[in-house]
């Protein structure tokens, strides 16, 4: 549910392109990020909009096929985005927590506010990855070989 699997086929490449190709990319003021170690992809894409917070990570393995490079994996919502759905999910355990012991009726409907923002918040994780998905497609087509002069593939 949180992952968006990914599997795309570069044609006429090799792992060695798409990892110069990679490396080639700007790294500052670009929506996507791209890094390859070995034959591990991992693509971070900025996420902006109320939808997340951090961003959406590719992670994938290339292999070699006869006619390109494949490119397999899945898309995620980042560490820090799951981080602060489980903040938000303990700070209303803590809450409701501090009214069961005190018998507190104020800090029962105070719990419900983190509660709510937790719950919002990771119901919109599977957008932002879905989101994160479509704008990590084409980038990663982009490492597969360019068009020629004739602005044929």
């Amino acid at each position: 549910m949180l992952r968006v699997p990914l599997d795309l086929l570069l044609p006429r490449v090799s792992t060695a392109d798409v990892r110069r190709r990679a490396a080639e990319l700007p790294r500052r003021g670009q929506e996507v990020r791209v890094r390859v170690r070995g034959e591990v992809l991992v693509a971070r894409r900025w996420a902006s909009g109320a939808h997340a917070s951090g961003h959406s990570v590719l992670r994938a393995r290339l292999t070699q096929e006869p006619d390109g490079v494949r490119v397999r994996g899945a898309v995620a919502p980042s560490g820090l985005d799951l981080l602060l759905v489980a903040i938000w999910l303990a700070a209303a355990g803590g809450l409701a927590t501090l009214g069961a012991v005190y018998q507190s009726g104020v800090a029962w409907c105070v719990a419900l506010l983190p509660l709510a923002f937790g719950a919002v918040f990771a119901a919109w994780l599977p957008g932002a990855a879905r989101a994160g998905h479509d704008v990590l497609l084409p980038t990663l087509s982009g490492l597969g070989e360019t068009p020629g002069p004739d602005r044929l593939r």
